[in-house]
């Protein structure tokens, strides 16, 4: 009788490459969606301060504060893109207000990946928490 060799792969290989490959995985996914909180942090602070010039070169233009960020769109030209002047981009939430001094803006983050809380003063400096709304007493980052 003639023997015939059966090619392939064996049941205990199949499943040693698939845990190697679950490790990888489970390595990998986190510092990913790291990546993708710093980088929201990041384009947030950004935007921050892309607000607080357009309402620097607003009161310049117009010698007071816009009352709302919606304010910035309607103008011909605008100071700021439609979608960043509604309040909401990139996973952060957005709030204005003016004091007496000039203007603050609050940046919460919103959705599943969660990143820190920030805070713009008067003067352009932004604080950040990382467990709850930011305010002028928490940490200078910028």
């Amino acid at each position: 009788m003639k023997r015939i060799s059966q090619r392939g792969f064996t049941l205990v290989e199949i499943i040693t490459v698939v845990a190697i490959i679950l490790v990888l995985i489970a390595i990998a996914v986190p510092r990913l969606m790291q990546s993708r909180v710093f980088a929201n942090e990041a384009a947030t602070m950004a935007n921050m301060k892309t607000i607080w010039k357009a309402c620097q070169l607003y009161y310049t233009d117009k010698n007071n504060f816009p009352e709302t960020l919606t304010d910035l769109n309607t103008t011909d030209p605008p100071y700021l893109e439609a979608e960043l002047a509604s309040g909401t981009k990139q996973n952060y939430r957005y709030s204005y207000s003016i004091s007496s001094t000039g203007i603050t803006l609050n940046a919460e983050p919103t959705g599943i990946l969660k990143g820190r809380y920030f805070y713009l003063d008067e003067e352009g400096s932004i604080h950040a928490n990382a467990s709850q709304a930011a305010g002028p007493n928490d940490e200078v980052i910028n």
